[in-house]
């Protein structure tokens, strides 16, 4: 049974995570989404998130709780609603890719657990792909692409990444939302090799559709394999805010009651 001391420690680690100081200048930040895929060989449909909530998955058992994705036709996602003001972050790697289909990544709006053509971000089902990306394992043609929302595809930018298929990949998408309702925009991201920096492979474009329920993947067909190593979600307020001193003061106050 988890202590009520580990519990504290738990919760004064993800509240001090959402205060960053630089410069002299608080601003809000954190992590809001976090999956290290640390489980074995169980169906990933149910569990729980590091952080953020359970899983909805593929019933079938396609994505598993230690990252492996096994083909098939449907999704993974976390529930996950944006709001006006902030800059959203969602980050993965995965590696080992390997198949002729594609794993797609990014917000989406809809959850399910099913099993079919529609369940794809590429179709126009549940979950259905607000601004994602695809990363094909191989084939001809091997262009990787970004989308905003399901009519907007994009090859990527980058020649060495657009044309790459198979093996290990990294992909970012930034969502912000501070501009308001009807402003927002995302600019897509991918690497290669871990340690590397991101590069742009879809410059900023506002989004053709905000509603968004959700984050996470989704398997075009059942010739894709490979492990997603690592999930997360960051959100920040670029600037000063009133709750950085609730968020710091509730974070002290953990800790003062934590040493009694």
């Amino acid at each position: 049974m988890t202590s009520l001391g580990d519990l504290m420690k738990k919760y004064i680690y993800i509240l001090s995570s959402f205060v960053l100081f630089q410069f002299g200048h608080a601003a809000f930040a954190g992590i809001i989404l976090f999956d290290d895929f640390d489980g074995d060989t169980t169906n990933l449909n149910g569990a729980a998130a590091d952080i953020g909530g359970n899983w909805v998955a593929e019933v079938n058992g396609d994505f598993q709780t230690n990252g492996v994705f096994d083909g098939g036709r449907g999704s993974a996602t976390l529930a996950f609603t944006p709001v006006d003001g902030f800059i959203y972050t969602a980050e993965t790697w995965m590696t080992g890719i390997t198949g002729t289909n594609r794993i797609s990544f990014g917000f989406v709006d809809g959850q399910s657990s099913g099993t079919a053509t529609s369940i794809r971000f590429q179709q126009n089902g549940d979950p259905v792909g607000r601004a994602w990306m695809d990363y094909i394992g191989s084939g001809d043609p091997i262009d990787n692409f970004a989308y905003n929302d399901l009519t907007g595809s994009a090859a990527w930018t980058d020649a060495t990444l657009r044309d790459q298929s198979g093996g290990d990949i990294g992909m970012r998408i930034v969502l912000d939302t501070t501009a308001g309702t009807g402003n927002w925009t995302a600019t897509w991201y991918a690497k290669s090799t871990v340690g590397t920096s991101f590069t742009e492979v879809r410059a900023t474009e506002t989004l053709l559709d905000e509603t968004i329920t959700s984050v996470g993947y989704s398997l075009y067909n059942n010739t894709i394999d490979g492990t997603i190593e690592s999930f997360s979600v960051t959100a920040v307020i670029p600037e000063p805010s009133s709750i950085v001193l609730l968020l710091v003061s509730l974070a002290g106050g953990l800790l003062i009651f934590r040493r009694r």
